[in-house]
C-alpha cells in the first residue's frame, strides 16, 4: 500500500491513463503475490511448532510484533486519508468501502501470519504438559484480535520466561 503512493508521487505527469494506472497497481500485485506466498510457507512453518518448536519462539514473535507497529501506524493513517477522501467525493464511496475491506483483509491476514507461532507453541506446550491449558487461554484467545496480539505475545513471553527461572532453580 506505502509503495503505491511512492510510485504514484514519482511518475512523470506525461504519462497516459492506462500507463498510470498500470504502473500503480503492478508493484500491489507483485507484492500482493510475493506476500501470499511467504505468508503460506509462514503459516506452515508456523503449524511445524506443534511438533517440531523452536526454544525461543515467543520472544521471536513478541519482537515481529512490537516491530510491526510502525507499519500498523502508517496503514491506519493511510485508511483515514482515504476515508476522508472518499467522504469528500461521494462518487468515490462505493470504492472506499471495497478499499477498507480489502485494508481491513490484509491487516487481519498479517496478524494472523504472525500469531500463527504463539498459537502453535502454545498448543504443543499445552499438549506436553508444559503449561496449563486455562493459564495460555488468554493469551491464546488474544492471538486472534487485533491490537491485543501484541498485549497476548508480552504474556506469552513473560509466561515462558518465568517457567524457564523456575526450571534453572529446580535444576
Amino acid at each position: 500500500m506505502q509503495i503505491s503512493f511512492l510510485v504514484m508521487f514519482s511518475l512523470p505527469e506525461e504519462i497516459t491513463y492506462s500507463q498510470y494506472t498500470i504502473l500503480l497497481f503492478l508493484p500491489e500485485i507483485v507484492f500482493g503475490v510475493v506476500a501470499a506466498v511467504l505468508g503460506l510457507v509462514n503459516l506452515v512453518f508456523g503449524f511445524l511448532q506443534i511438533s517440531r518448536p523452536a526454544e525461543d519462539v515467543y520472544k521471536t514473535v513478541m519482537i515481529i510484533k512490537l516491530v510491526l507497529v510502525p507499519f500498523f501506524i502508517i496503514n491506519f493513517v493511510i485508511c483515514v486519508m482515504f476515508a476522508a477522501c472518499f467522504i469528500i467525493i461521494p462518487y468515490f464511496v462505493l470504492g472506499g468501502i471495497i478499499l477498507a475491506v480489502l485494508f481491513m483483509l490484509m491487516t487481519y491476514a498479517i496478524t494472523l501470519v504472525t500469531s500463527v507461532y504463539n498459537i502453535c507453541y502454545s498448543l504443543y506446550r499445552v499438549r506436553t504438559l508444559k503449561h496449563g491449558f486455562f493459564g495460555m487461554i488468554v493469551p491464546f484467545i488474544f492471538q486472534f484480535f487485533f491490537v491485543l496480539d501484541c498485549v497476548g505475545s508480552i504474556l506469552f513471553y513473560i509466561k515462558e520466561k518465568n517457567d524457564w527461572k523456575m526450571l534453572r532453580r529446580s535444576i
